[in-house]
């Protein structure tokens, strides 16, 4: 008996928490998501086994938190220019395409000063791919945060909204915060666009612009107007 056990290869027994149902494990790795080191514990569980990346991976990269552009990924000059956790987490989701289906919600800060759209014949191509969005398929909702690096700087939120809107064409719900409170210039290039700017948004059902100022600009109204010719809810905060 015990010479036949011996002869026998080592079939290894996996744990308990292996044999369980993934719907089981995902409630599990969900309460992950609320530590104040998620990243690291999801990123850990996704290095355990291919059957726990496959319950970890949704949850980690459904909800990205990020910034897009080159001064606030790279740095502000060119000696600067640094690997951030920004630029690693880009350069994932524009060679992962498994990756970028995953992202479902994304928290993001962009500098208004970056020229996100540079037209004419001129534009420097390199430049354009460091300001490029990775194409994000099932991205439904989009925290926008507009930060001005420079204090009084030229804005062009609108290039970037328009950049974002190509890269996420099934957004359904668009958060805009920390707009240009003394002259509401991201909300008057936005009734500037008109349908140039929500055709971008084919699948947009709701805008929530959060320091909405209370008196109705021509602005205000212009966006109302086409809003509600497009079938989008605007949700003043």
């Amino acid at each position: 008996m015990l010479s036949q056990a011996l002869s026998q290869p080592n079939q290894a027994t996996p744990a308990p928490i292996r044999r369980l149902p993934h719907e089981l494990l995902s409630h599990i790795f969900e309460f992950c998501d609320a530590f104040p080191q998620r990243k690291a514990t999801l990123r850990a569980l996704c290095l355990v086994s291919r059957d726990f990346y496959k319950v970890a991976a949704p949850i980690l990269y459904g909800r990205l938190v990020a910034k897009f552009g080159e001064r606030l990924v790279y740095g502000s000059w060119f000696w600067q220019r640094r690997e951030t956790t920004d630029s690693r987490l880009l350069r994932t989701l524009e060679t992962s395409e498994k990756v970028a289906k995953l992202v479902k919600v994304l928290e993001v800060t962009m500098d208004l000063s970056e020229r996100w759209v540079v037209p004419g014949p001129y534009a420097d191509p390199d430049r354009q791919a460091r300001l490029r969005i990775p194409t994000m398929p099932k991205l439904r909702t989009a925290e926008v945060t507009f930060v001005d690096r420079w204090n009084h700087s030229p804005d062009y939120s609108e290039g970037a909204l328009l950049t974002l809107a190509r890269a996420a064409p099934n957004l359904q719900i668009l958060y805009l915060h920390s707009l240009n409170d003394r002259h509401d210039t991201t909300l008057k290039k936005i009734a500037r666009l008109g349908n140039q700017f929500w055709e971008a948004w084919p699948k947009l059902e709701k805008v929530v612009v959060r320091k909405w100022r209370s008196e109705a600009s021509p602005s205000h109204r212009k966006i109302a107007k086409d809003a509600k010719a497009w079938d989008v809810k605007i949700e003043p905060v």
